[in-house]
């Protein structure tokens, strides 16, 4: 596996040192830089659908994935380069897959109906891509613990 990726528990241990500042995917900002890209979700909508997601899956027994791609601070500094990795996260992956703010500088990628090895396949050629200069990715499919911490962190 690739050194890009985290694992679930250095990350929930780490969580804390996230920054707090919340990055909008509105059509206007994403963070203080003006970029624009439609499809991208803001935190509080891309967590409602998180939590939809969960509950439909709880139903269902369909699998559920998601990435959490942290974004290093010589991206965010950079609205240019800031956009070429959100175009080339909605240009790579499913037009099905929903994507949004998690936290600060955490972009996720939730994969509907995918399993662990298909979240595999469709995160690795992103990270040995041109994100993994510029990010690290942490994997979890669903019920991973991933998913109800990412969702008490932001309640609280």
């Amino acid at each position: 596996m690739d050194t890009a990726f985290r694992s679930t528990t250095e990350a929930l241990e780490n969580w804390e040192r996230w920054p707090s500042e919340v990055l909008t995917g509105s059509a206007e900002w994403i963070g203080v830089y003006p970029v624009s890209l439609e499809g991208v979700l803001p935190q509080e909508e891309f967590l409602e659908r998180l939590r939809f997601e969960k509950l439909r899956v709880d139903r269902s027994g369909n699998p559920l994935s998601i990435a959490l791609f942290f974004l290093k601070e010589e991206l965010l500094a950079d609205a240019r380069k800031l956009r070429e990795f959100l175009v080339s996260i909605k240009r790579d992956t499913r037009e099905t897959d929903l994507k949004g703010w998690v936290n600060g500088n955490i972009f996720g990628l939730l994969m509907l109906d995918t399993d662990g090895s298909g979240s595999y396949m469709c995160v690795e050629p992103l990270v040995n891509g041109q994100t993994k200069a510029v990010c690290d990715v942490l994997t979890g499919t669903y019920p991973d613990r991933l998913f109800d911490e990412i969702l008490k962190r932001a309640a609280a």
